[in-house]
Parts: structure tokens; C-alpha cells; sequence
């Protein structure tokens, strides 16, 4: 797997800039942590990466594939995936449809010519998928309708959608908000498990206790710009950190 780079993303909204000159990377096997105060242009940074809108200035790349300006579909066949901070499931569906509507974005674009072929493929598909429910705790549901679970259960589904399109790099809008922190804890793992497999994971999130248990990195943005970027221990000894995202002291 090849890492996901950021090289001096500028994105400016009606003279507003978002993000300012941003330098950050996702290294394979890796949890890269992304915290700011509101408004710092976290979010912002991920609409960049997944091409919801291009930057104003600098260069976004995934090994050798250039990123920048190109469709939302282009960047998520090239292997980067993401959630929502609003989850968008398809409501009156199964967690197995929802799940399987992540692969067909991977899969998106191929050709098959004989009937037998894509029939064959689809079941493989749903093979795949069962396996990966079983894997994150969802096959008990598999058949079951996503608007009937938990909470928890559908931030699950959503992860495992993100999963199912067998990204390099995945990006996690604040999977645990709203989340007991039992449920919290148990994406914490999940997250960590999936990155021990080889992928990249840029996480979102405002539970310093998460972040600093979960991320090897984290950067820290404020007003647009990338003002620390560590490890857990570096970035919260940092005083410009405590300043502009923790009000002065740690949590």
C-alpha cells in the first residue's frame, strides 16, 4: 500500500482562506489523528482529499496518482474511502446492501461481457461482504434493515461501507460522535485493528482520550494551518497546542 500525501493545500471560500499551505501524509499501518477547534478546516481538508472541491494551491497524491482536481469517483477507485460526520446509509435497506454499495464503487467501471461472469462476480461479492460483516461484529445483522439498529451498530456500517471498497487510505468524519463511551472505545479498536492490516486511516475527532489511545500522529490545525504535527505525547506538550485547541491545558 502507498501513503497519501498533502503538499501544500491552499482553499480559499470568498476570500476566506480554509486552508492554508497544509503539509500532512498517511503512512500504511498508520492512524493519523486530525484536531482543531471548530472551524479549523479539518473537514475541509478531507472534502479536498476525497475531491469534493480542488485546492487553490498545492497537490494532493496517493504513491505515484495524482489526486488533485479529479472526480469524487476517479479518487475512490483509486483506493481512498470515507465516512461522514452525517451518516448517509440507505435507510429501508440491509446491512448487507448498504455494505455492498461500497464495493460496487470499487468495482465501478469494469466491463463484463458475458452474463455468467458478472453473475459469478456478484456472488463473490456478497461472499466477500458476509466475511467482512463476521469480521467487524455486523453478521448477526447482515439481513437486517440499518434504520433498526443502534446507533453504534450503524457508525459500524458506515465503516464497514467505507471498507468494503478495499481502499488504501480511509477517512473517518468524527466516527464516534454521539457514541457511549463503551461504543466509542469499541470503534477506537476497530480503527486500530483495520490499520494493523496495512491501511492508512485519517481520523477526525474530538475525543482527545481516543485520539491520544488511537493515533500514532496526529496534526493539529487552527485558522486553516497545520500548527503541530506528532505524536500523541509531542503534540500535547506543545504550547501553541494548548493555546489554540485545549484552551491552555490538557484534558
Amino acid at each position: 500500500m502507498t501513503a497519501l500525501m498533502v503538499q501544500g493545500v491552499t482553499k480559499r471560500f470568498l476570500g476566506v482562506t480554509a486552508l492554508d499551505d497544509v503539509h500532512v501524509d498517511a503512512r500504511p499501518g498508520e492512524v493519523l489523528g486530525l484536531v482543531g477547534p471548530n472551524g479549523a478546516g479539518k473537514t475541509t481538508l478531507v472534502n479536498v482529499i476525497t475531491g469534493h472541491f480542488g485546492p487553490d494551491e498545492g497537490a494532493v497524491t496517493l504513491g505515484e496518482q495524482t489526486l488533485t482536481g479529479a472526480p469524487i469517483e476517479r479518487i475512490a477507485r483509486c483506493g481512498v474511502a470515507r465516512t461522514y460526520q452525517h451518516m448517509r446509509l440507505l435507510e429501508g435497506y440491509s446491512v448487507i446492501d448498504n455494505v455492498l454499495a461500497g464495493r460496487h464503487q470499487a468495482f465501478k467501471g469494469r466491463v463484463f461481457q458475458l452474463w455468467r461472469v458478472r453473475r459469478r462476480e456478484e456472488r463473490e461479492q456478497r461472499a466477500a461482504t458476509r466475511e467482512l460483516l463476521d469480521r467487524l461484529g455486523l453478521g448477526d445483522v447482515a439481513d437486517v434493515s440499518v434504520s433498526s439498529l443502534s446507533y453504534g451498530r450503524r457508525r459500524r456500517v458506515e465503516i464497514a461501507r467505507a471498507l468494503a471498497a478495499q481502499p488504501s487510505v480511509m477517512l473517518l468524519d468524527e466516527p464516534t460522535a454521539g457514541m457511549t463511551p463503551a461504543e466509542a472505545k469499541e470503534i477506537g479498536e476497530l480503527i486500530r485493528s483495520t490499520s494493523r492490516e496495512g491501511l492508512a486511516v485519517v481520523l477526525i475527532e474530538h475525543n482527545v482520550a481516543l485520539v491520544s489511545e488511537v493515533c500514532d500522529r496526529i496534526a493539529v490545525l487552527d485558522w486553516g494551518k497545520v500548527i503541530k504535527l506528532g505524536t500523541p505525547d509531542e503534540v500535547w506538550a506543545d504550547a501553541k497546542v494548548r493555546a489554540a485547541y485545549l484552551g491552555g491545558e490538557l484534558l
